[in-house]
């Protein structure tokens, strides 16, 4: 089984390729990655894939990944990726060079939930002892927050119905990849609209800069992060992971319940470059957060009604 490169000029319309370019002139790149679960330190990439929009033309990669492990049945269950699929696919150390070889390092990354996917990445370059390029990374669900606010919600799923986008099977790494590509496009050009409606101060809010809402982070913020271990009070939270998104609570300093016990999700420990973050679905606010590791004092399954807290 080979990694496939091919040039795709049909996958964007004229106005959201001319879009793409007003605000990021060199292009962009977006991707998305399937896994064997949801944590970059306990878990496998499966499947990669990326598409390249830049002024020389339109590219994709994709490739199935061999997680030199076998994908738990409920994972199968959620992207159909069997162990029988990816048994000749190439290894992560393969096919990690080749990705970055046709990512380049000028066009920035978008990924929908970027710190999710991204958090895999970087999770590999310090596997292999690699030194993350210099490449700033965009959030779609963020920028999707600013441009789209009629939404139900901004999971891809939701958005690509919201915004009548073929998404033809969701949880496969091209499909979501062209969403999160189409998300991005018409969201730039949604964005341009806003900004040409009239603004009278005092009467609306004005939009905040969209590039600078959607930014993550630069991977070379990671160049001279290490991985780390989780803190004692923390580290038998990480096996619940494997099994799903925990209901739990957590204790956190900071924030705007500070001193009580929050309801999340849990969906994973992911790496940060001021340090390593669970990122979870927040239950009071119903986004996804990222909660500093350094700031969780204690966690706890949710109590009955009546218990001391």
């Amino acid at each position: 089984m080979t990694i496939a490169i091919e040039s795709r000029p049909d996958l964007l319309s004229t106005e959201e390729r001319e879009a793409i370019f007003r605000h990021f002139p060199d292009g962009i790149v977006v991707f998305d990655l399937e896994t064997t679960g949801l944590s970059p330190s306990l878990d496998a990439i499966v499947e990669i894939a990326a598409i390249s929009v830049t002024p020389s033309g339109t590219r994709v990669f994709q490739t199935l990944v061999n997680p030199e492990r076998s994908i738990p049945p409920i994972v199968i269950g959620i992207h159909g990726i069997t162990d029988e699929m990816v048994v000749d696919a190439p290894v992560l150390e393969t096919v990690l060079p080749q990705f970055l070889a046709f990512t380049g390092t000028v066009s920035p990354w978008f990924a929908h939930n970027a710190r999710f996917d991204v958090g895999f990445i970087i999770a590999a370059h310090q596997k292999f002892d690699l030194a993350p390029p210099p490449i700033d990374v965009y959030c779609s669900c963020q920028l999707a927050r600013v441009t789209f606010r009629g939404a139900p919600n901004h999971r891809l799923k939701t958005l690509t119905t919201y915004l009548n986008i073929v998404l033809e099977t969701h949880h496969r790494a091209f499909d979501d990849t062209l969403a999160t590509l189409h998300v991005v496009a018409q969201g730039l050009i949604r964005y341009e609209a806003i900004l040409a409606q009239p603004f009278t101060p005092g009467e609306s809010k004005k939009p905040p800069d969209l590039k600078a809402h959607s930014w993550v982070y630069s991977m070379s913020e990671f160049q001279k992060v290490k991985a780390t271990s989780l803190p004692e009070h923390l580290q038998n939270l990480a096996p619940l992971l494997t099994e799903g998104q925990p209901k739990i609570e957590i204790l956190y300093q900071g924030g705007s319940h500070k001193g009580s016990y929050r309801p999340i999700r849990a969906v994973a420990f992911l790496p940060m470059p001021q340090g390593p973050v669970l990122y979870a679905h927040c239950l009071l606010t119903d986004l996804y957060k990222s909660f500093s590791v350094r700031k969780i004092i204690a966690w706890r399954l949710p109590q009955a009604p009546g218990e001391d807290v």
